[in-house]
């Protein structure tokens, strides 16, 4: 299979790195899902944040799929519980914008935790070769 220089994609990673973002933000919570794109983007090369991103989406995505099916009048009513929350208004019609908001915001977390893995590793390397004498 034919990618880019720019795009490296690794199923077997991939879906580790989704079921390791789906079992943190499952059982520890999620403000812990976010170091599986942080490890993942320092650990692999500085173009990796856009897999990062598909990463939590694709996380999130399951996690809704998962609570709609195995709770579906439940997570409605949440969903539309907080709407009613965050905008008085919003409750009438405007279930399903929280849910695409959650996802979007997830892909921005995934993204950026992806820049941050990225950046402390290049940063790092720096720091070592200073330190080494090779700059």
């Amino acid at each position: 299979m034919a990618t880019s220089s720019k795009i490296r994609f690794n199923t077997i990673q991939f879906l580790c790195a989704i079921f390791a973002i789906i079992g943190l933000h499952s059982l520890v919570g999620w403000q812990w899902a976010l170091i599986v794109p942080l490890v993942y983007a320092y650990f692999l090369p500085s173009e990796s944040y856009q897999e990062c991103a598909l990463q939590m989406l694709c996380a999130y995505l399951v996690l809704f799929v998962a609570s709609y099916s195995l709770a579906p009048e439940e997570t409605a009513r949440m969903l539309e519980s907080l709407a009613v929350i965050i905008a008085r208004n919003a409750g009438r019609g405007f279930g399903w914008a929280l849910p695409v908001i959650s996802l979007l915001f997830a892909a921005l977390m995934g993204f950026l935790a992806g820049v941050v893995g990225s950046g402390l590793r290049l940063m790092l390397r720096n720091v070592h070769k200073f330190e080494s004498g090779i700059i």
